[in-house]
Formats: structure tokens, C-alpha cells, sequence
């Protein structure tokens, strides 16, 4: 959530240099600007970002043009949060890579196989202002401009039902709320698995309606490229490959589990038995979620969102599994790369 007067940075923004576009490190001002500029391969990425949004903006016209500016508004908002100190530049450069991949088709490399598809960027951008009740929207989706097959259908669809929920417009609780900053929606994905068999792709949002913190999560969406059907994990793997599943994922757990331990408090070990969040009945319950799945080329991660596996402070925990273990686990039913 970025805590500032949304409005006063878009306006400032366009009044004075386009920071929307590459800037001159001579008149940096900002300490993540100052990050950028002392780092020479974050300044290149930042400026082959610059080059990748100009070329979005120059094919768009009118109204879309101007979602695409506040977008890249919003981006550039959340990566100021980045800040200075340690950290500072891999946050930055992550967020600068993630925009560079949304700007040039949503498709993360390495993730395709076969020509690449006429990708378009899907925008929903509302600026928000807390008096007037308007939420700051920001929905950044990616779909196929001219879906050829069952699964790109299916893919643009489920996009398309992600924007259906954005709140425009004024907003009757948030105006009650009498909250001093806007409420955010937001959303993002990338395509992670694209090939002749799969569509994989990662959806991460994010909502903050007052109170001490937001609330998101990272979801897939995954389907079939040629019939469109909706990945079923549970009947492409089978019951006994999910089981088998269970203690690799324990594993991976507890190890990150052991790590944050370490973190919050050092002088304690950490005992999974004693974990009141953790049962390898909620592992499994999530291994059979298909929405919980993210393909991609050498493999799959299965996320477990805030909540679901500790306190809210845990954060996310993820399970790996490699592509060599999922085609032996399933018996060779599942080939991540033809």
C-alpha cells in the first residue's frame, strides 16, 4: 500500500518531467532514483524500460493511452517503496525486470516454446481519492490479441472476468470509512508456461480497505492451449502422485520454516510437530488446488498465501518440484516441455 497523497504525485508527476520515461541522473531526487543512478545495470534496465513503455504508448491512442500513463504512474509509485539501503537495488531492479516483461507481452523468458503470440496489455487505472470514495485501481493483465486456440480463449476470458471486478466509480463504505488515504485494488500477471500443451500464468493481487495492512496473494491460472480446459490437478497427477507430494513439500517447509524461526526469534528451535498452522492435511488440501499451482519450464511452485500455513507476519511459503520429479511421480503424464 503506498501511503501518500496519490493524486498530488500524478499531478506533480505530469506538471513537471515525465517520469513515466527514462530520467536524467543529474536532476535524481528521490532515494530510489538515487538507487538507480548509482547502480549502471539497474540505470540500462530502467531505460530498456523506458523504450518498452514508449513503444506500448506509441500503438495505443486517446484513453488508452492515458490508462497506460497512469499504470506506468502507479509502477513507479510502488518502486519508489524500494527506497535506499540494503535491498534497495535488487528490489528495484526485480520491479524493473517484472515491468520490462509486462511491457514487452507478459511472458516471462525462458517460458515460451514456438513463435511468439501478438500480446496485448489489458489496463483498468483509476486515481484514487479517499473524499470522493475512489479506490486506486490498478489492474495490469496481459491477453492474446487474437486468440487462435480453445486455451488462449480461455485464458483471455479469465482476464476478462479479473477486470469485471474492479470498484470504479465512488464507493459509499470508503466515504463512511472517512479514511485520509485512498483504498487500493490491484492486480498484475505474467504468463510463466507457454507452450503447445500449456498455459500457465501467475496472478498476484492485492487489496487494502483500512485497517494495519492489505491483503493479496498469488494465484495461476492454467489451462489446456488446445482444448481450453481448466488444469485439474488432482485428476492429471492422481491421488498417489498428490500423497507422494506431501512430504517434499514438508520438507521445504520446514526449512523455511527453520529460517524465519530464526529470524523472529533466534534462541527458539523450531518443532513442525509443535506448529499449531502446519498439518500435512493442509498441504495436501493445497497440492489438489490447481489455482495454487504455477507451471513453468523446468518445473512447478505451489504457493501457500498468508494465513495458510502461519501467522500473517510468516508471510508465503512455496514448494518447488522440479519437472523431472513431476513426470516420474506421474508416471510421464505430466510434461511440462514437449
Amino acid at each position: 500500500m503506498r501511503f501518500f497523497n496519490a493524486a498530488l504525485f500524478f499531478i506533480s508527476a505530469l506538471c513537471s518531467v515525465d517520469r513515466a520515461l527514462a530520467f536524467d541522473c543529474a536532476k535524481a531526487t528521490s532515494d530510489t532514483e538515487k538507487t538507480i543512478c548509482a547502480a549502471p545495470a539497474l540505470k540500462a534496465a530502467d531505460d530498456a524500460m523506458s523504450v518498452a513503455y514508449q513503444a506500448v504508448f506509441a500503438r495505443l491512442n486517446g484513453a488508452a493511452q492515458d490508462q497506460l500513463k497512469l499504470s506506468q504512474l502507479n509502477f513507479i509509485a510502488d518502486r519508489e517503496l524500494c527506497g535506499s539501503g540494503d535491498g534497495a537495488t535488487t528490489c528495484a531492479m526485480n520491479q524493473t525486470i517484472s515491468r520490462i516483461v509486462f511491457l514487452n507481452g507478459g511472458i516471462e523468458p525462458g517460458a515460451l516454446t514456438g513463435p511468439m503470440p501478438l500480446m496485448e496489455q489489458h489496463l483498468v487505472q483509476q486515481l484514487g481519492d479517499a473524499k470522493k470514495g475512489l479506490y486506486t485501481i490498478n489492474y495490469a493483465t496481459i491477453r492474446f490479441s487474437d486468440p487462435a486456440s480453445a486455451g488462449e480463449k480461455a485464458f483471455n476470458a479469465t482476464m476478462e472476468t479479473l477486470i469485471s471486478d474492479a470498484l470504479l466509480g465512488p464507493q459509499s463504505d470508503m466515504i463512511e470509512f472517512a479514511t485520509e488515504y485512498p483504498w487500493e485494488q490491484s492486480i498484475s500477471t505474467r504468463i510463466t508456461l507457454l507452450n503447445e500443451n500449456f498455459i500457465s500464468a501467475e496472478i498476484q493481487t492485492y487489496t487494502y480497505e483500512g485497517g494495519a495492512h492489505g491483503n493479496g496473494g498469488v494465484y495461476s491460472a492454467s489451462f489446456n492451449r488446445e482444448t481450453g480446459e481448466a488444469i485439474n490437478i488432482a485428476k492429471m497427477l492422481g491421488a498417489d502422485a498428490v500423497a507422494g507430494l506431501v512430504p517434499v513439500c514438508r520438507d521445504q517447509i520446514f526449512n523455511q520454516k527453520v529460517e524465519r524461526q530464526a529470524g523472529f526469534d533466534p534462541d527458539t528451535a523450531y518443532d513442525i510437530s509443535k506448529d499449531e498452522f502446519y498439518s500435512d492435511e493442509i498441504v495436501e488440501s493445497t497440492l489438489n488446488d490447481a489455482t495454487t499451482w504455477r507451471l513453468e519450464p523446468k518445473g512447478a511452485t505451489v504457493t501457500f498465501n498468508a494465513y495458510a500455513l502461519g501467522a500473517y507476519a510468516e508471510g508465503v511459503y512455496e514448494c518447488v518440484f522440479s519437472a523431472e520429479l513431476l513426470k516420474v511421480m506421474t508416471g510421464g503424464k505430466l510434461v511440462l516441455q514437449p
